[in-house]
């Protein structure tokens, strides 16, 4: 899940503070991964893939956007694919205060979109009032205009669920 860790030290939280670009630190996700895939053998690495909702859903497509050699598939859900579209209080949380000059261009899914080389499932439920639709829909859009490939499903008359 996307920055939340239980049981993590505020020191572990401070690593990521200010870097919401890199969903949580998918390069050590990445990493663990292929540790743990030295000692499982039945471990695939090349069929890895990935899922999230809400700011788990941002996550997962932001690795199959940056990593698209690592992670083939990624099913995201209620993502919040820019934060600047998001709750305030949550993106200055661990990005920063935009009045303070804070950075949140980096962080936008749509702009990386072209990237993507493996299957992604996007949904997003039509009611929902906490991550706005439109920000699937500019993921979609920017996935139209690169001529990528994948799957919408949306959830008609449901909440962030």
């Amino acid at each position: 899940m996307l920055f939340r860790s239980p049981l993590r030290s505020k020191a572990f939280h401070d690593v990521w503070y200010g870097k919401m670009e890199t969903a949580g630190g998918l390069e050590d996700h990445i990493a663990g991964l292929k540790q743990l895939a030295k000692k499982r053998p039945y471990m695939d690495l090349d069929r890895v893939g990935i899922t999230g909702h809400s700011g788990g859903g941002f996550a997962s497509t932001r690795a199959l956007f940056l990593y698209p050699k690592f992670f083939k598939v990624a099913v995201s859900s209620s993502g919040n694919h820019d934060q600047r579209g998001y709750l305030q209080q949550w993106g200055e949380k661990y990005q920063g205060l935009m009045s303070e000059g804070a950075s949140y261009a980096a962080q936008v899914n749509a702009s990386i979109a072209h990237r993507m080389t493996g299957k992604l499932m996007l949904a997003y439920a039509d009611m929902d009032d906490n991550v706005p639709p439109a920000l699937t829909l500019q993921v979609a859009d920017a996935l139209i205009k690169a001529n990528k490939d994948f799957d919408l499903v949306v959830m008609p008359n449901h909440n962030h669920l």
